[in-house]
């Protein structure tokens, strides 16, 4: 797990990264926001179809998104509160493992 921040952060889903919950590999990143407001979050890849998850500091799904960034990019865009979230990047896929590098853009 890493800190996401505004701007773009590039990553890979590979072996090395998390078992997720559907048994697809996804990397999970901690979000720290001040200020209540509209979060933008896009994952976009030439690899694989992305798919992002928002999960409160409990980790209640708070959103979730597909293809809204175009193509098979996913882009959230949600209402938040201040406080601690996790984004979580991840392929969609019906079964098997997915691998690729993707990049995460914060607005």
């Amino acid at each position: 797990m890493g800190d996401l921040a505004t701007g773009s952060t590039q990553g890979s889903l590979a072996a090395t990264s998390c078992q997720y919950s559907d048994d697809t590999f996804a990397d999970v990143y901690r979000l720290q926001v001040t200020t209540p407001g509209s979060l933008h979050v896009e994952m976009d890849s030439d690899s694989l179809d992305a798919y992002l998850v928002l999960l409160d500091d409990k980790g209640n799904v708070v959103d979730t998104d597909d293809d809204s960034g175009g193509g098979t990019n996913a882009l959230l865009t949600t209402m938040i509160e201040a406080g601690t979230y996790f984004v979580v990047a991840k392929p969609f896929v019906d079964k098997g493992y997915v691998m690729g590098p993707y990049t995460l853009t914060v607005q």
